[in-house]
């Protein structure tokens, strides 16, 4: 009998959480998103949500503080709405699921047409546990005149009618300041006959206890849909038609409008966009996927196979990022080759004679091809960036500060070792004639190394802000390293190489690989804990915004071996005509964080100091680069107006360069321009 029991509550606590976190999630809102809705996405289940982020390791409890957190954001919507602290309470704690749908969003592809811009539409959607909130809202001071359709209330937002005041001391301040902000209409003194039409309506439908929040055409159709008189998204058979992973707490469909030649070369008839998320002890996960099929997708495009990347257990345990590729294709090499040229021919005219361009010139001054290059290539690319400390994203934002700081790690399969030699040798040929003026070539086991001409010519060794020093040999036959830093940097690496040290200790990484497919077409991988940590230590000020807002940004696991890291996954591939894309990725949203820093430290470069850098960027063809040279220095000193009109010259250039990169026909334009420049008096 006991047995009998132990066996029951075993099969029923099975039952409970296969019911709960590992069944295929269904969309609750979705029965009252509009049929030709463009976007929808749901957190299909907020309290399922809420106990898988307090479970998650990336998330130090005592940090997040969740129920100050709820706290705050119920005081926001006190504050915000006029209402009391305890109907506010019981709003945060009654929602059930929450949705975002969008309509009449931006077109993908040609911008539209003079007259027929669109005018994108959003709405929130709550559901509530019980109908209390919508009670509590509709007695608020700030809505009134409820209007009856459809079976549902369309509320007035009045304007607050006491400002807030005081200082911001948190995030939910702040918010609170927004909703303060909102009102449906500005014309609360206009008898009722003569008001516009707000362009945003607060719409609540009683019998499903649902609240909407948007524009007002949209928030409408909800109230339509909800009544039966209008079809829902349910009825699409484009978002009815999928399906998302088991345990998701987050699901998402997307299906833009696109103009006529994106749809036909790329989106003709293909299933739409979707995606989910949920949050594991690793952080959130999220997935993703798509499908292409078009004029420019050909019918047997050229898509390696999926790997698992055992190269990059060869980079040093001091990686912090890296971004990895699988070169395996399918058939002989020369397959390979029709296929990948088949592809490009297909993908973009444009980059398609660029890439003939490249491959004529490498055949015709080094006599290489494109099937012996594929030949020479082994199975897996990897390039990653190392340093002794991590350093601040914000560091890395330009060539001059990024190899003060850290250092580029390639290392690439070897297919033939004979055709691989003969490739590297072409490689130094190339990197000769383009660095000459800048580098020295010389050779050493296995491959070459390239010093910058003042260390070598018994000056003052050059910093790696100014020319870094690069490294490309063959190890063991096996595998080609490229190593490219400050001078001992490179040797250091370049010996670690051989020691055996591996990003294998480095246990944020192995976590975060063991969350991701064990087979993949493309990986990226980033230390996104210890680079934000990195950031916040260097960026006082980010830290003191941050914790005055009450940012709970130490909530984030940032330091240990437990610490959170990101990681993007892709799966790619084609079967009859149409090439299939599937996304994992692991805390997807730290990659954006540390993209901004990247992003404020540029914007934070004066435009004339940014636009002076750019002239004098070498271009690889030595009459060239003398001659951008000697525009940047002419210009360092001339008045705001010529060096304006020196700075366009330099521009205007390089867009020239880019349409003609013939070597032997730029050496002459660039010694001609060289020497007007000369002649004309202005410029020594």
């Amino acid at each position: 009998m006991l047995m009998t029991v132990l066996v029951a509550l075993c099969l029923s606590g099975a039952a409970v959480g296969w019911h709960f976190f590992l069944r295929s999630p269904t969309p609750t809102l979705s029965r009252y998103a509009p049929k030709d809705a463009e976007l929808f996405v749901e957190i299909v289940d907020v309290r399922r949500l809420a106990l898988s982020v307090a479970a998650s390791d990336a998330v130090v409890d005592d940090e997040l503080d969740a129920s100050r957190q709820l706290d705050r954001l119920a005081g926001a919507l006190a504050n915000g709405f006029d209402l009391r602290e305890a109907e506010a309470d019981t709003i945060v704690e009654s929602v059930a699921s929450v949705a975002v749908v969008g309509r009449s969003l931006e077109r993908v592809g040609a911008p539209s047409q003079l007259g027929l811009e669109r005018r994108p539409e959003a709405a929130l959607l709550v559901r509530f546990s019980t109908s209390a909130p919508l009670e509590a809202i509709k007695d608020s001071p700030r809505f009134d005149e409820a209007e009856r359709f459809f079976g549902a209330e369309e509320l007035r937002l009045r304007p607050a009618k006491k400002p807030l005041d005081g200082d911001v001391r948190h995030w939910g301040d702040a918010l609170a300041r927004v909703f303060e902000s909102i009102e449906s209409s500005r014309d609360a003194d206009v008898p009722k006959k003569d008001r516009r039409a707000p362009f945003f309506a607060v719409v609540l439908i009683a019998a499903e206890n649902l609240l909407v929040i948007g524009t007002r055409d949209l928030a409408l159709d909800v109230a339509r849909v909800a009544g039966g008189d209008k079809s829902s998204l349910d009825d699409n058979e484009r978002f009815r038609d999928l399906t998302w992973e088991r345990g998701a707490t987050v699901v998402a469909f997307f299906e833009p409008t696109v103009d006529v030649a994106t749809r036909e070369n790329f989106l003709r008839d293909v299933p739409a966009l979707k995606g989910a998320a949920w949050f594991s002890g690793d952080g959130l996960m999220s997935t993703s996927s798509a499908t292409l099929r078009g004029y420019a997708i050909h019918e047997e495009p050229f898509i390696p196979k999926a790997s698992s990347f055992s190269v990059v257990s060869l980079l040093p345990e001091r990686t912090f990022a890296y971004a990895a590729l699988s070169l395996d294709g399918r058939g002989s090499p020369k397959e390979r080759a029709r296929d990948l040229m088949a592809t490009v021919d297909a993908l973009h005219p444009i980059a398609a004679l660029e890439f003939h361009r490249a491959l004529l010139a490498y055949e015709r001054e080094l006599g290489g091809t494109l099937p012996a290059l594929l030949e020479a290539v082994g199975g897996e690319l990897v390039l990653g960036v190392a340093a002794d400390e991590v350093p601040a994203p914000s560091r890395l934002e330009s060539k001059e500060t990024f190899f003060e700081h850290a250092t580029l790690v390639g290392i690439m399969e070897v297919g033939d070792v004979d055709l691989a030699d003969t490739a590297l040798s072409d490689f130094r040929t190339i990197l000769e004639r383009q660095m000459a003026s800048t580098h020295t070539m010389e050779g050493v086991p296995g491959g070459f190394l390239m010093r910058p001409r003042a260390a070598s010519s018994g000056g003052r060794p050059p910093s790696a802000r100014e020319e870094p020093t690069l490294r490309v040999t063959i190890e063991a036959r096996k595998h080609l390293l490229l190593v490219m830093g400050g001078a001992a940097e490179v040797e250091d690496y370049a010996d670690s190489f051989s020691d055996g040290d591996s990003i294998g200790k480095n246990e944020a990484h192995t976590n975060a690989r063991a969350a991701l497919p064990s087979s993949l077409t493309a990986l990226a991988w980033a230390d996104a804990g210890a680079l934000l940590a990195a950031e916040l230590t260097h960026d006082k000020t980010t830290r003191r915004a941050l914790a005055e807002a009450a940012v709970p940004v130490d909530a984030l696991r940032l330091e240990g071996r437990r610490r959170v890291s990101s990681a993007v996954g892709l799966v790619l591939k084609s079967s009859g005509g149409e090439v299939h894309i599937e996304a994992t990725m692991l805390n997807a949203p730290l990659l954006l964080a540390l993209g901004g820093f990247l992003g404020d430290a540029k914007e934070a470069t004066p435009r004339s100091q940014a636009e002076s850098k750019n002239a004098d960027a070498a271009v690889g063809i030595p009459e060239c680069d003398e001659y951008l040279k000697a525009i940047a220095d002419c210009a360092k000193d001339a008045p705001e107006p010529v060096r304006d009109a020196l700075l366009q010259s330099a521009k205007s250039f390089r867009e020239s360069f880019r349409n003609m990169p013939d070597p032997l026909v730029m050496r002459g334009v660039c010694s001609q321009a060289r020497t007007a420049l000369k002649e004309s008096g202005g410029c020594d």
